[in-house]
């Protein structure tokens, strides 16, 4: 506000927002991040194992509203479940592929077919699984503000569709000791890989997250110290429509690996179908990286329509980049 910086990387309130934005010749970027809030499922245990259910929860969650409700400021929608943020997916895959790749919009009737044809009935009381019991569960989230706000909006909504799902909010050090031991049937966790290359997203999600480690040889290991103990529980092999059996673990240790751009987005588009419809999580929100500069004492290089540019503003450090570049130089 005092105009002392030309560059920072630093979230805003919408109060605190509006005002550095009416100063300095400031402006906001919201550069891609690849990284933000989604629900997780641990598919030891069901109903969470069976495909048709997790799909069923991606089309009865309302995500953009749940994202206003959440992260106004600075987050995004994160549109088609894919593994990727939009901005990153876009840069990989073709507009084809984009759309043969279904984006999870809110449907309570698709929620209702696919929960009916699991099994599942619906009561005047709400759903019930076909082993007869009510269909609850909690949604483990730790006490981070905009997460909890953003989950109990996402309950809320499941509990007008008969699901009656409930927000349990604990302490952000039990959530990160618990997590990676199984204990949460559902839970809100991070996405995204913090990074805009796919490997990383895909890398944490299969196998990070799903408590596997690549060897120096290559090799997938399980680190998880039982069946129970697996924070996901994805299995190896997934049976994907189109696709047949795939191995997305195995499918990522070869996107961690050097190879042509081309066989990469091959495997990319493998890794985007089999996680579009296997669902093993849903992503809530992107987190962008807020970017503010000003160009009162600097011209900047113009992003608009330049993936090569924007990708830059992900990091913490862009202007030693465009320096070196001569792509940004003192506007005095």
């Amino acid at each position: 506000e005092n105009g002392q910086l030309d560059y920072a990387g630093v979230g805003y309130s919408q109060v605190v927002y509006k005002q550095v934005m009416k100063v300095h010749q400031n402006s906001y970027i919201a550069a891609p991040q690849s990284v933000g809030m989604a629900l997780y499922f641990n598919q030891n245990v069901a109903p969470f194992n069976n495909v048709k259910v997790r799909q069923a929860l991606a089309y009865a969650i309302d995500r953009p509203t749940a994202q206003k409700i959440g992260e106004p400021i600075g987050a995004f929608n994160a549109g088609t479940i894919d593994g990727m943020d939009e901005t990153v997916a876009q840069q990989w895959l073709t507009p084809d592929q984009l759309k043969s790749l279904d984006p999870y919009n809110y449907d309570q009737a698709k929620a209702a077919s696919l929960l009916k044809s699991a099994g599942f009935k619906k009561t005047s009381s709400g759903w019930v699984m076909p082993n007869g019991k009510p269909f609850t569960f909690n949604i483990t989230v730790p006490n981070y503000t905009d997460w909890d706000a953003g989950i109990d909006a996402v309950a809320t909504q499941l509990r007008k569709e008969g699901i009656n799902a409930q927000t349990a909010v604990v302490d952000g050090t039990t959530w990160t000791q618990e997590v990676p031991l199984g204990k949460y049937a559902v839970y809100a966790n991070w996405w995204g890989g913090s990074d805009v290359n796919p490997s990383q997203p895909y890398n944490q999600l299969y196998i990070a997250d799903n408590n596997y480690s690549v060897t120096t040889t290559g090799q997938l290991k399980n680190t998880a110290t039982s069946k129970s103990a697996q924070q996901e529980g994805i299995p190896e092999n997934v049976s994907v429509p189109g696709l047949g059996t795939v191995n997305p673990m195995a499918l990522t240790v070869q996107l961690l690996g050097d190879l042509p751009q081309q066989q990469e987005k091959s495997i990319i588009y493998k890794l985007a179908q089999t996680t579009n419809y296997d669902v093993p999580m849903i992503p809530i929100w992107g987190q962008a990286a807020g970017r503010t500069i000003s160009s009162a004492n600097w011209t900047w290089p113009n992003y608009k329509n330049n993936p090569a540019i924007l990708n830059q503003f992900t990091y913490h450090t862009p202007f030693v980049v465009f320096q070196t570049l001569g792509l940004m130089k003192p506007a005095k």
